[in-house]
């Protein structure tokens, strides 16, 4: 049983090769059903029939636009929340940045590995993804498996290659499928053609036919350099063919460019995650401006408008003033909250400290969202032991700031949020209590810029800040959180303390 045994995907996809390379990838990595379309009407049928807990597209190609699908799914308010993933070749900017800004989950560049594709479905399903068996990343030494039944042919690509790579000599050709499953799998295979327990061709089928290890690059080696054994070669996925008798520097060039390769692709798919990353980025931050600016200016307005018109009585005119006040004051809030992010992430944030009383700073906060507690049907227990605090007073105010956010938004009504403030010795440990646990589906993380989960029009900066203001003053940042006991957050400190 695996993590997608009970979801159903859809590939919209026409061009056969891949579907079926992507189709036994699927059943491998467990996914229930697996659905094709071969054009968007294909796709919005099978949509309209079918339960689909994933889509997976083509960004364009003949019949496929993974655009004009989204446009049309969402016009049509069909599957609006299925993850959507793009597995292509195309990388320009301009096409990358217009998936981003469609809402595509995940967006996947061709060729791909079975692990790279378990590690994006996952992400975009918000699932744990499990370890990967390999990973191209930048500045590693490329390991890479040679398969010749030859001992002086192993001893001589060994010499040739072990100071720049690291090597696995293998010289039965029968044990490389297990070990490319079962171990750390190459960058690059080498292979001979002329084998005799099993050949250089029956070896590469067997590999491309697997799903988790059909990626995998492979060149070549063979005495016969006939363009009938090259034709048959590059028609089973070969990378590159070396003719033999072996010449060092062509065997180097050839390896060295395969590698360059890889080093590109791992280059464009971190361009891509970036651009992805930028433009979700800029949309979560204008919904966070909605929410928190927008929405409260609306408000003032209205109430100058009927201000204005003569429509508060005295009595209700005070109350109305000091509402408008704590709006203006929370939206400056917010906006210094923006700044102050931007400001610890770069390493330039520069505030002096100094000796303020902490317990009245808790109760002065506590005080000013008596608003908030009441029409969240919510109570509040203080413990305050009275100390006062050395440190950069805006920050930990600000820290108070998201945990009690988070503890209101999070308790329902008839609930209680518990604060209690200890010292002991030159410790200070604040612990902020609510009944209700962290979802699960952002257990994992919900301290990641813009994580959030069930909370409309909130962007998910609140637990980011926090984590950054508790790393910039060395605070000991705790959080457990379980559907019995609900969510403790807590923060320990020490300090000059009086």
């Amino acid at each position: 049983m695996t993590k997608f045994n009970k979801l159903n995907v859809l590939i919209v996809e026409n061009h056969l090769p891949m579907i079926d390379a992507l189709t036994d990838m699927l059943l491998s990595l467990g996914f229930k059903q697996v659905y094709v379309a071969k054009s968007n009407a294909n796709a919005i049928d099978i949509l309209s029939k079918q339960k689909v807990d994933l889509i997976i597209s083509e960004f364009e190609y003949e019949h496929v636009n993974a655009i004009e699908l989204i446009r049309s799914l969402k016009k049509n308010q069909q599957a609006p929340s299925i993850p959507f993933v793009i597995a292509s070749a195309t990388t320009n900017y301009s096409s990358v940045s217009a998936a981003a800004e469609h809402g595509v989950s995940e967006y996947i560049v061709k060729p791909f590995s079975f692990s790279i594709l378990e590690k994006r479905l996952s992400k975009a399903l918000k699932c744990k993804p499990t370890p990967a068996n390999s990973q191209i990343t930048l500045n590693k030494q490329f390991t890479i498996m040679v398969v010749d039944d030859n001992k002086e042919i192993l001893a001589f690509v060994n010499a040739v290659l072990k100071p720049t790579y690291s090597l696995t000599l293998i010289k039965n050709p029968t044990k490389v499928l297990k070990l490319c499953l079962h171990h750390k799998q190459p960058d690059l295979i080498i292979l001979d053609i002329d084998m005799p327990s099993l050949n250089g061709f029956e070896l590469a089928s067997e590999l491309q036919r697997h799903p988790k290890t059909r990626h995998i690059p492979f060149i070549f080696l063979s005495g016969k350099s006939d363009s009938q054994h090259v034709v048959k070669g590059y028609d089973l996925g070969a990378d590159g063919y070396i003719a033999k008798p072996i010449v060092a520097s062509e065997l180097r060039a050839r390896v060295h460019s395969h590698c360059q390769q890889l080093m590109n692709t791992s280059r464009l798919r971190e361009h891509i995650d970036d651009i992805m990353t930028d433009v979700k980025n800029r949309e979560n931050v204008i919904t966070y401006l909605h929410s928190t600016i927008k929405e409260p200016l609306l408000t003032l307005s209205q109430q100058l408008e009927r201000l204005n018109n003569g429509g508060y009585s005295p009595n209700l005119l005070k109350n109305v003033c000091e509402g408008a006040q704590f709006k203006i004051k929370v939206m400056m809030e917010q906006l210094d909250l923006i700044e102050s992010i931007q400001q610890l992430e770069q390493n330039k944030y520069s505030y002096p400290p100094c000796t303020f009383a902490l317990t009245d700073l808790i109760n002065d906060l506590v005080k000013q969202y008596e608003t908030r507690f009441v029409e969240s049907k919510v109570a509040v227990s203080l413990s305050l032991d009275h100390m006062k605090l050395n440190c950069v007073e805006p920050l930990i105010k600000g820290a108070l700031v998201q945990i009690l956010n988070n503890a209101i938004e999070g308790s329902p009504p008839g609930s209680q949020v518990t604060i209690k403030l200890t010292k002991m010795d030159n410790t200070a440990i604040l612990t902020v209590h609510n009944i209700t646990p962290i979802p699960w589906q952002v257990a994992e993380s919900f301290m990641e810029k813009f994580v959030t989960y069930g909370k409309p029009n909130h962007a998910g900066l609140g637990f980011h800040y926090l984590n950054l203001i508790c790393k910039y003053l060395a605070i000991k940042l705790k959080v457990e959180s379980d559907i019995k006991t609900g969510t403790f957050v807590s923060m320990q400190w020490t300090t000059d303390l009086g």
